[in-house]
């Protein structure tokens, strides 16, 4: 499977992204039976973000780099981001349709430039291949 093709079966599975001032539950160590209230502050990147996690009876705490509780990081034993950052979900566990917009256009994005590169690749190459044989008639003239 090349790059292109991953990128066409993530589509299939997209992560949801909140927008910022979100509520969402914060997960410890992905621990999803003890959920904390928390708030999106930052949008990273599709399905990652930062959050302040709301504990009761104690002090916002800053959370960054923070998957979805769905993203295959977690399913990794030991993994240190889950173990600093936790992971994150929907109040009533399903994710809004168009939170998962965000994520298909961002690998929408990716697919279509790695398309246009391999095109110039291509081009790139077949001027590369006329100039030899344009260089090598000269020679033998």
């Amino acid at each position: 499977m090349d790059q292109i093709e991953l990128l066409e079966e993530a589509k299939k599975n997209p992560l949801p992204t909140p927008p910022v001032g979100f509520p969402v539950q914060w997960y410890e160590n992905n621990d999803q039976s003890n959920p904390r209230a928390a708030i999106v502050v930052k949008v990273e990147e599709p399905g990652k973000l930062s959050l302040t996690v709301l504990p009761p009876n104690g002090m916002p705490r800053h959370i960054q780099g923070c998957w979805h509780c769905s993203h295959d990081i977690h399913q990794i034993r030991g993994n240190n981001n889950t173990f600093r950052s936790g992971s994150w979900g929907y109040t009533d566990g399903k994710p809004p349709k168009d939170h998962l917009k965000a994520h298909v256009e961002h690998l929408d994005k990716r697919i279509n430039t790695m398309l246009d590169d391999r095109r110039k690749n291509e081009e790139a190459k077949a001027y590369r291949e006329q100039q030899k044989a344009r260089r090598e008639q000269e020679a033998g003239v």
